[in-house]
């Protein structure tokens, strides 16, 4: 999976969310209007991705976001070097305890300059720290020393990632399949490969 792609969607979706909140616009509310903000951000997004391929398995098209088993706080962070970092940390705790990053740059999608993506470590084994007007907005991990809470890991199947976080249902979207469980404003998502194994895990703030 090419890591700029995915974070470009990944960015697309949550400014488009940004977007709907500050104007006080909801799916729920104003389907109309966000279906149309949605089809231009996506379609900037397609512009980036990979070309969808047919893969093995059975995937729904668009995201759906799943319940999680016995959910817990815990399952929104995942430990780096002896320290816990969760998505609901501000910004500033998470960059001080991943270090000194090896790139910084704009943020993907975003037309504000301090919006910025900052990563950690170096490839393959990376970590992708996005914030959005300031908040953490997603953290994508590439690294596969590091484990979920619940144990998943870069190289876990979809069977793993099922059995861990509670029945699901594996979709497509942008070509990229995934398996998304929601945390009450919050997103943990698995993405896979063509073999339905996890290449990218997404700590994703919703809110």
């Amino acid at each position: 999976m090419k890591k700029r792609n995915l974070s470009a969607i990944i960015i697309a979706s949550s400014v488009m969310m940004l977007t709907l909140a500050g104007c006080g616009v909801t799916a729920e509310s104003d389907a109309g209007v966000s279906k149309g903000s949605e089809a231009e951000v996506s379609a900037e997004a397609k512009a980036d991705a990979p070309e969808a391929t047919e893969d093995e398995g059975d995937y729904t098209d668009g995201a759906i976001a799943n319940k999680p088993s016995n959910p817990d706080a815990a399952d929104l962070s995942f430990e780096y070097n002896g320290t816990t970092i969760s998505i609901t940390d501000a910004p500033d705790k998470i960059k001080s305890a991943l270090g000194k990053p090896s790139n910084e740059e704009e943020a993907p999608n975003s037309d504000d300059p301090a919006d910025r993506m900052y990563t950690y470590g170096t490839d393959p084994d990376t970590i992708d720290l996005t914030v959005i007007a300031g908040k953490t907005d997603a953290i994508i991990i590439y690294d596969s020393a590091i484990k979920t809470s619940r144990g998943i890991s870069i190289g876990s199947t979809d069977k793993d990632v099922i059995a861990a976080y509670g029945e699901a249902e594996a979709t497509k979207l942008d070509g990229i399949n995934d398996i998304e469980y929601n945390f009450d404003g919050y997103t943990l998502t698995f993405f896979l490969d063509k073999n339905s194994k996890v290449d990218a895990i997404g700590f994703i703030n919703e809110n």
